[in-house]
This record gives structure tokens, C-alpha cells and sequence, in this order.
């Protein structure tokens, strides 16, 4: 599918800045060749004649949000685009399947959310090679499979369970010398520290807390709790973290859609004890929801995510962030996408209320331009309008 560029002018809207929560009322945005050519006070904007008009009265411009951990597959596409997720970020997929899925939105055969990629992820024996995962046993092992993946075309290294320390150590190693960044679990036989101080990028789904001391998190403290799981040591643990300035995506709605809720409930009252932590450390989040099959809704799950995040003791606006300029500084874009400025590529969406007062606004949402092309959500799949 080809998209028609006309010029977009959305016109009298409230524009609301993700870097500090301020929000500029009664603005016009105007759109060309895919950027945002000027962002001016309604009252003194030039309209050319010939562009498409968008009256954003009562709107809230925001820019598109970023999903920072899925496993993506083709009928996800539409979805995410449509709740106004304009990025990805793959945590473990066939390279092959992706790089074309990827040729296909940038060719404009495919509207789809521009795609940050790991290819398959790396695990331990005894697993069986699959397109998705790759098995080292041994650091050569690792090494080779670091660079055949650089080669390949990936923007970052994933590893997962079960490999063991060395080849933990020689991936992050090869990783270094390829000048190309890792991020995903912590294997039990590392400890967080460690991790973070050999440069993994980002610790997801709260792995960089052992299960136990979540559920110790969610009762009451007790001499029983062990001397690693203390406040005093986990506040000390989330201080390594952000001075290394490694990230944490925490996948709440994964947990809630994997364990049983009596688990999950422990689980999410042990992150609700650990929130002001993370918010004292100055530790950056990243907002991901693992969004892989039919129990985590492709782009439903990132509103889930973000929910959970605040009822956690996160604000709405730093929950925003996290899904915006957050992810784009992280991936190193942060120059032409995650705001909304003069001369940044316009994945914007519009909303009919402001997420900063409530971050469930980001649900009402009237319009999505994604890469300066106004997007039609549709039941089954997107089209240009």
C-alpha cells in the first residue's frame, strides 16, 4: 500500500510536552514531507491551501507511544498502530520474517510501527535451535552467534534463560567489541549487579529481583526475610542499577497473563512496596508488555501496562514518558522522534483528553498519524486516509 503525503495542519490543539508535562493550549501543527515543519500559536499559523485540515479543538496532541517489548507477528501489525504504538521494540524473533516485515512498512506496501529488532534470542542448552532462539554452549559459541547476528542486520543482542556464566560473559564481551547493545533477562548464575556492570542496556519483566523477594515485598518485613531481599539492600541494588544507567522494563500485564492470581496478586502488591524505590533511585523505566500470543492484546496490553504502572505508585506523566521520549532517548532517536517539535518525524496521535491527569486518557483516542501519514483504524486492518 502506498500512502499519499499531502501536507497535514491540525489546528488549535493542545500540544503537551512528554520532557516536562507542560502543556501548550491552542496550537496548530503543521505536517510536510513526513516531519513537523512548524508548531505555532493558532492565532499567527499560515495554512497552505492545499494541505488536509484536522480542527484539534478539545484534542491533546501526544507523540506516539513506543511498546518496548514484543515478539511481533504480522496480524499484530494493525493493532498496534491503531492504538497509536508508532514503534516496537522485538525482543526475540525470526531476523528473516522481521527484516521483511520491517521492508514492507518502509516500501509502504505494510503501515506498520517502525521496528527496533534483536532477532532470535540467545539461550542455554538443552534447548532446541529454533528460528526464534539461539543455543550457546560454549563462549566461541556465543561469540560466533554475536557476530553472525551484527552481520544479519539486528539492532541489539537479547539474551534470555539458561546460559550459562561464561557465555553470559563472553556475549556481553563480543557485544562490547561490536559496539552493539544487549538487554533482556538476568540468568540466575549472574547476579543484577554484575549484569548491569558489563553494560546490559535493560533487565526486563522485574528480573532483576529474585521471585521471593517479591513476594516478601508484598508482607510484612519480618526477621525471616533474607538479608538480600531488605529494603536497605534493594534500595542499594536500584542505586547500582542507575548509576550503571541500565533500565528496567517491567512487563507488569505479562505477569498477570502468565501466573495464577494469587500470584500475580503477591507480585503486584511486592512491585506496589517496591515503586517508592524506583522512583527515589532516579532509575528509568521503559514500558514493554511481552505481547506475543492471545493472552497479552497487541496494543490493548501497552494501556494495561500503563495502568498498572501508575496504580503501582508511578506518575501518569513519568508512565508517558517512559512510553515516549524515554523509549526514543534509550534507542539513541530521541533526535527525530518521541516529541513533538519542529523538524521531527510526526508520529502523533490525538486524544480527547489529557493522559497527563489521567493516564486511561491515552484510550480516547480521535486521530493517529504515524511518519506524517494520517492513519484510519479499522476493525481488521489500517488504510490511509
Amino acid at each position: 500500500m502506498h500512502a499519499e503525503r499531502a501536507d497535514i495542519v491540525i489546528t488549535h490543539v493542545a500540544v503537551i510536552d512528554v520532557l516536562n508535562g507542560k502543556v501548550d493550549q491552542d496550537q496548530t501543527i503543521t505536517i510536510s514531507a513526513r516531519r513537523i515543519s512548524s508548531i505555532e500559536p493558532a492565532n499567527r499559523a499560515h495554512i497552505p491551501t492545499s494541505a488536509r485540515v484536522i480542527d484539534g479543538r478539545g484534542k491533546f496532541a501526544v507523540p506516539g507511544l513506543w511498546d518496548m517489548h514484543v515478539h511481533l507477528d504480522s496480524p499484530a501489525i494493525a493493532a498496534l498502530v491503531s492504538r497509536g504504538i508508532t514503534g516496537v521494540r522485538d525482543m526475540g524473533n525470526s531476523p528473516r520474517e522481521l527484516l521483511a516485515i520491517r521492508q514492507a512498512i518502509t516500501s509502504g506496501k505494510l503501515i506498520g510501527p517502525r521496528i527496533i529488532m534483536a532477532g532470535p534470542m540467545f539461550v542455554g542448552p538443552p534447548t532446541a535451535p529454533q528460528p526464534y532462539r539461539v543455543v550457546a554452549s560454549t563462549d566461541s559459541e556465543a561469540a560466533h552467534a554475536v557476530d553472525s547476528l551484527v552481520n544479519v542486520g539486528v539492532d541489539f543482542i537479547k539474551v534470555h534463560d539458561g546460559v550459562s556464566r561464561s557465555v553470559y560473559f563472553a556475549l556481553a564481551r563480543e557485544a562490547r567489541l561490536r559496539r552493539i547493545p544487549y538487554a533482556g533477562h538476568v540468568p540466575s548464575v549472574v547476579s543484577p549487579q554484575e549484569a548491569s556492570d558489563s553494560g546490559q542496556r535493560s533487565i526486563e519483566h522485574l528480573e532483576f529481583l529474585p521471585d521471593e523477594c517479591l513476594a516478601l515485598f508484598a508482607e510484612v518485613k519480618s526477621a525471616a526475610v533474607p538479608n538480600s531481599c531488605s529494603p536497605a539492600n534493594i534500595d542499594s541494588l536500584l542505586r547500582h542499577l542507575a548509576r550503571n544507567r541500565t533500565w528496567i522494563d517491567p512487563t507488569i500485564s505479562m505477569f498477570r497473563a502468565y501466573v495464577k492470581p494469587v500470584a500475580y496478586d503477591s507480585i503486584f502488591a511486592g512491585f506496589k512496596r517496591l515503586a517508592p524505590s524506583l522512583n527515589r533511585s532516579g532509575i528509568r523505566i521503559l514500558v514493554g508488555t511481552d505481547t506475543e500470543n492471545s493472552r497479552i492484546a497487541a496494543g490493548q496490553s501497552l494501556f494495561d501496562e500503563m495502568e498498572l504502572l501508575v496504580a503501582a505508585g508511578i506518575s501518569p506523566f513519568d508512565v508517558l514518558r517512559g512510553a515516549t521520549s524515554s523509549a526514543t532517548e534509550f534507542l539513541g532517536v530521541s533526535d527525530s522522534l518521541g516529541t513533538i517539535g519542529r523538524g521531527k518525524l510526526a508520529d502523533i496521535i490525538l486524544l480527547d483528553a489529557n493522559p497527563v491527569d489521567a493516564i486511561s486518557n491515552l484510550r480516547s483516542i480521535s486521530k493517529v498519524i504515524l511518519n506524517g501519514v494520517l492513519v484510519s483504524p479499522d476493525s481488521a486492518m489500517l488504510r490511509t486516509r
